[in-house]
C-alpha cells in the first residue's frame, strides 16, 4: 500500500469524509524550480474566450429548460484584469521520468484503495485531453485501455459491500470533429450493492452528491 502524501477531509453539509492523497509513483530525488506567472495579451475577440462563455449560456439554458437552478462561478485566483504585473513566485517541483503502469496495474492498485476506505473518488481527465486535441488515433487505443481498466477494477472488489458509480460532467471524446465540451447525454453506470437504489434515485448530474451523502449517511446510522 503506497504511503498517502496528504490526509484530510471532504464536506458534504454535514457529512465530513477523511480524505487521503497517493502518489501514482515514488520518487526519492526531487528537483525544484522557481516559477512565476507569465500573462499573454490576447486581445478583446479570442475566439476560446467567446467559446468558453457562449459554452456557460448553453447550460444555463439547458438547466432552466429542465427548472434546474443555475449558477456560474469563478473559482480562479483573484486577479487584476489588464496589463498588470503579478510578482509572485514560488518554488514548483520538477517533473520527473517515471515508469507508467499498465492500465491492469492501475486498476489493482485504484481497488486496493478503494478496499480501505469508505469513500474513494477517482477522476479519469485523459480522455478529456483527447477530445480537445481531437486525437482519432489516441481515442481509440485510449478507450480500449479504459475499458480494461474498467472491467479489472471491478474484478478486484467486493461487489457485494461496495457500489461503483460511473458517470462524466460532460461529452468531448464521443464528438472529435469539435474541440469543445459536447452537450451530448453522458451515460450513468452503477454496479455492486445498492445499484437499483442510487439508480431510481440519478436523473441528472445534479443527482450524484445528493445521492452519495445519503448512502454515506445511511451506512453510517
Amino acid at each position: 500500500m503506497p504511503r498517502a502524501i496528504w490526509s484530510g477531509t471532504i464536506s458534504f453539509g454535514l457529512v465530513s469524509v477523511p480524505v487521503r492523497m497517493f502518489a501514482a509513483v515514488s520518487a526519492h530525488q526531487l528537483h525544484f524550480s522557481l516559477q512565476a506567472d507569465h500573462k499573454t495579451h490576447e486581445g478583446a475577440n479570442h475566439p476560446d474566450r467567446d467559446a468558453q462563455f457562449r459554452y456557460i449560456a448553453r447550460k444555463v439554458r439547458q438547466f432552466q429548460r429542465h427548472g434546474q437552478p443555475a449558477i456560474s462561478v469563478d473559482t480562479k485566483k483573484k486577479e487584476l484584469v489588464g496589463p498588470f504585473k503579478n510578482a509572485g513566485r514560488e518554488w514548483q517541483p520538477r517533473g520527473e521520468p517515471v515508469s507508467e503502469r499498465t492500465a491492469l496495474e492501475a486498476a489493482t492498485v485504484l481497488a486496493h484503495i478503494a478496499s480501505e476506505h469508505r469513500f474513494t473518488l477517482y477522476e479519469y481527465f485523459i480522455t478529456d485531453k483527447i477530445g480537445h486535441a481531437q486525437d482519432m488515433a489516441a481515442a481509440k487505443t485510449t478507450l480500449a485501455d479504459l475499458a480494461s481498466f474498467i472491467r479489472h477494477f471491478l474484478t478486484k472488489l467486493d461487489l457485494a459491500q461496495t457500489t461503483v458509480i460511473l458517470t462524466s460532467d460532460h461529452g468531448n471524446i464521443e464528438d472529435l470533429s469539435s474541440r469543445n465540451h459536447t452537450l451530448h447525454k453522458v451515460p450513468t453506470i452503477i454496479w455492486g450493492s445498492h445499484r437499483e437504489r442510487v439508480a431510481d434515485r440519478i436523473n441528472s448530474l445534479v443527482d450524484i452528491t445528493p445521492t452519495i451523502v445519503d448512502l454515506l449517511t445511511e451506512t453510517t446510522n
